[in-house]
């Protein structure tokens, strides 16, 4: 039965006239008018719990300017919150389990002790001023997993340090004006529907946006100390969006089609004057103007020191700090030839054609099918600070070697539209990083066709915010290891992941992996702030069934964790050791999904990992060795939404032959592409499993395995 716990200051002090009556709750909630009433009421101290009461709405001003209420924590029973609800009130902490929405206005206006909200499942503040003036200091406290929508003045002039929402899509009218944030993780962040979005932030000096499409108008408004903003995917830009915005001297705007209403002076960054700029732009906005440069640009050029880095649609466009260092790199950056012996071209990919140098941009023409070979930077360590950017707009890059661009500290964004693979570690001759290994300061990463990643591909890319790759299936050995800013991990279709995939990975609270079905020994190690681990299609935990170390290091936490309910009970009837360890060092709740068993035929599509007709189970939670206080909620929200905009991709079973029925495809992730009819080396991962159709025909359910035609790989 769900349970609403009321805490105040003291127990004397409760707006009712006896607490031990559940007539004078039931009164004071208006129930039945306002929901289901409360059928049982215990005072444990200065605490009030009510049983029994469902789906209810917390009516207008019931709490405002209550200042004997301290904390509130609901089970499943409050859905809706009225005008003020809270306002004024003393409350210092919240946990709202079950509610989704919050329309309405004031809600917790002004409520200056408030230290903590956790609301798992909210996804959309729709109501207006909800948390203005707030004195919500951290958001480490501060838990909104799902929310994708945040509207008018939602958290405008709150005390925030650190703001972090990874699955906020969209934000309306001020919606973070005026608040004393100093930083801002938004990964998913796409549109701003009001003005003044970002307005007047006193304290922050720089901010990456990698999802942000559109910003409307007055977006960044007198931020005088904003010193940096990336956006590399912000196509149209408001009137003043930049506005007083004094303190700018780096601007990354690569895909702005729209730079103002009008290709005129739209006062984008009115007020800027006197700085020392770098400015990445399209190239078309270098001629927008009757083949001048936009109005707003040609201002920043009157009145500032400006370096223009052109981005070219039609190019592979590198952006170096200066010029110069691409001429030492190469030989002479102006000569296409000398790219395409720096790239190992024809050998790697079709050689370009051209070149052209914009500022400090290098746009190469007419390249394609491009492997970026294997340690293209690693042997250059003194000029591997000045590769900032990395945009093939054109799409010539197919994939990324190993140790190509390790170690490239300077590297900030990166576009490959048409990259599938970035390899590991055994792709390079030098054998030390993946692709992007100790890329310490890459922001923003747009890799949206990539499939499979190798070991230690991103390791060390410490400053990444959030990975969206919907359609990789494998993940290599430490190819996450220490991204320690990451907070959004977007990987619906993953199904293997190797052994210290996700190590230190030491910010994210949410793993969701809805496919994920291999996991290997010490995947999530020292994962420390996690709360809810989301694994409905496990089949392999770390290798066997004892401890092998996957959740290692992560003690004394409150986590929610779904599994297959064979993982319950595969160690001898008891559950896997991984899960024993968990349940032993931290308050797990378990989530149990029933079994998949897929039964395709030839013309089939294979279920989902998680059918909607199986029930989920809850089992009591394991109490942690370190004492704690929390209930377990009866229902089990799983506090991440589903991605929605990048849908996992349907696979389809595949007519094998010579291929014996109880045995899986051998192939190994330690050289992901590889491929071989022979014996698979030691250690090798099999996800792909053998099944009969109809006729007893056997196939193999493949995830877009490449044969043919790629480098790293056999007929």
């Amino acid at each position: 039965m769900a349970q609403l716990q009321l805490t105040f200051d003291d127990i004397i002090n409760v707006p009712v006239a006896s607490a031990t009556s559940v007539s004078d709750w039931n009164t004071f909630f208006d129930l039945p008018t306002y929901g289901t009433s409360f059928t049982g009421v215990t005072v444990s101290g200065n605490t009030v719990n009510l049983d029994g009461g469902g789906n209810i709405n917390i009516k207008a001003d019931l709490f405002q300017t209550n200042l004997h209420l301290n904390s509130i924590y609901d089970e499943g029973v409050i859905m809706q919150l009225g005008n003020s609800a809270f306002a004024n009130s003393a409350l210092i902490t919240v946990t709202l389990n079950s509610i989704i929405q919050i329309s309405g206005n004031n809600c917790f206006f002004n409520t200056t002790n408030l230290m903590g909200v956790n609301c798992p499942s909210l996804t959309g503040i729709t109501g207006q001023y909800v948390f203005l003036n707030s004195n919500l200091i951290n958001t480490t406290n501060m838990s909104f997993p799902a929310l994708a929508y945040a509207g008018y003045a939602c958290f405008k002039q709150t005390d925030f340090v650190t703001v972090s929402l990874p699955s906020l899509v969209e934000i309306g009218d001020t919606c973070f004006a005026y608040c004393s944030a100093i930083e801002f993780y938004l990964p998913n962040l796409t549109t701003t529907t009001g003005t003044a979005c970002f307005q007047q932030l006193p304290n922050l000096t720089s901010i990456v946006l990698p999802s942000l499409t559109n910003l409307v108008d007055e977006g960044f408004t007198d931020c005088i100390v904003l010193s940096s903003i990336t956006a590399p995917n912000l196509t149209t830009i408001g009137d003043y969006a930049f506005f007083g915005c004094t303190g700018l001297t780096s601007i990354n705007i690569q895909s702005c089609t729209n730079l103002g209403t009008t290709v005129g002076d739209n006062f984008v960054f009115d007020t800027i004057n006197g700085n020392t700029i770098t400015l990445t732009v399209p190239t078309a906005l270098m001629t927008a103007d009757s083949g001048s440069p936009d109005g707003d640009i040609a201002y920043l050029q009157a009145n500032n020191t400006v370096t223009i880095n052109a981005i070219d649609s039609n190019a592979l466009n590198l952006v170096f700090d200066s010029i110069a260092n691409a001429n030492t790199l190469v030989g002479d950056a102006s000569d296409y030839t000398d790219w395409n012996t720096f790239f190992d071209l024809p050998t790697y990919g079709t050689a370009f054609s051209a070149v052209t140098i914009s500022g400090n941009t290098v746009q190469l023409f007419g390249g394609s099918d491009i492997k970026v070979k294997p340690a293209l930077m690693y042997n250059y360590p003194s000029y591997n600070t000045s590769l900032i950017s990395v945009n093939d707009s054109v799409g010539s890059i197919t994939s990324v070697g190993g140790d190509a661009f390790s170690f490239c500290t300077g590297l900030r964004t990166v576009d490959l539209p048409a990259c599938t693979i970035v390899y590991g570690t055994q792709d390079s001759p030098e054998l030390y990083y993946g692709g992007f290994g100790e890329c310490i300061n890459l922001v923003s990463l747009n890799i949206p066709l990539l499939e499979q990643v190798g070991d230690s591909a991103f390791s060390d890319c410490a400053s990444l915010i959030g990975i969206s790759f919907p359609l990789v299936f494998s993940g290599g050995e430490s190819s996450f290891v220490r991204c320690s800013s990451l907070i959004s991990v977007n990987l619906p279709s993953l199904t293997t992941a190797g052994p210290f995939c996700f190590q230190e990975c030491t910010s994210l609270t949410t793993f969701d992996l809805p496919s994920l079905t291999i996991v290997g020994n010490d995947c999530f190690y020292d994962c420390t702030s996690l709360t809810t681990i989301n694994i409905p299609s496990c089949t392999d935990l770390g290798g066997t069934v004892a401890d092998n170390g996957v959740f290692a290091s992560i003690t004394g936490n409150i986590i929610t964790l779904t599994v297959p309910s064979a993982l319950m009970v595969c160690n001898s009837g008891n559950p896997d050791g991984d899960i024993q360890y968990l349940q032993a060092n931290n308050t797990v709740t378990i989530v149990e999904v029933g079994a998949v068993t897929p039964t395709p035929t030839p013309s089939a599509t294979p279920p989902a990992a998680t059918p909607s007709s199986t029930p989920a189970v809850t089992t009591t939670p394991t109490p942690t060795q370190t004492p704690t206080t929390t209930s377990t909620p009866t229902n089990t929200p799983t506090n991440t939404p589903t991605p929605t905009n990048t849908p996992t991709p349907s696979q389809t079973p595949y007519p094998m032959s010579g291929v014996g029925v109880n045995v899986q495809y051998q192939y190994t992730i330690e050289m992901l592409g590889s491929f071989s009819g022979g014996t698979a080396p030691e250690g090798a991962i099999a996800p792909h499993p053998i099944i009969m159709g109809d006729g007893n025909i056997p196939y193999a359910q493949l995830n877009a395995i490449k044969l043919g035609g790629v480098d790293g790989l056999n007929n």
